[in-house]
């Protein structure tokens, strides 16, 4: 299957959107994303992640007026409130985590979200929290960025 080639302003969001993307989630992340954009054996789905790339981490995640960790926590919010995925979820705990959000911090906002979202909801999601907690992909490297993790959006 062919792809469609990027035009210019979505290749600079693109480019402009690894570049945050490694600077939260560290080379490999973004090595894989670029090695993807750089396949010939690409299809739809690299497209699309070319695309999500570019939009949230080269245009939403860059705009002024919220730091990482604020837009982490609307985030978070968002995929709680609507019961996403487990894979969004656990991406979105792991970037919560890269942007400074502590585990207690990540625990608490499911407690405040228990009366909006109901136990079951909040026990899939504790589930998913601790098992982000819990991988070998987000432990020390995880804790280290956390201290580094990107203050503003500004």
């Amino acid at each position: 299957m062919t792809t469609v080639p990027l035009g210019p302003e979505a290749e600079e969001r693109f480019h402009a959107g690894v570049a945050l993307l490694r600077e939260i989630a560290g080379d490999r992340v973004a090595d894989g994303v670029l090695a993807n954009h750089q396949s010939a054996e690409r299809d739809v789905q690299g497209d699309l992640l070319d695309w999500a790339v570019g939009t949230s981490f080269g245009y939403l995640y860059q705009r002024p007026g919220l730091s990482m960790r604020d837009r982490a926590l609307a985030v978070l919010g968002v995929d709680i409130g609507m019961m996403r995925s487990r894979g969004a979820l656990r991406e979105h705990v792991k970037l919560a985590l890269l942007s400074g959000i502590t585990p207690n911090e990540l625990f608490e906002i499911c407690f405040v979200l228990v009366w909006y979202c109901g136990m079951p909801t909040i026990r899939e999601v504790l589930d998913e929290v601790r098992a982000v907690l819990e991988s070998s992909s987000t432990g020390a490297d995880t804790m280290e960025r956390r201290s580094g993790g990107r203050e503003s959006g500004e």
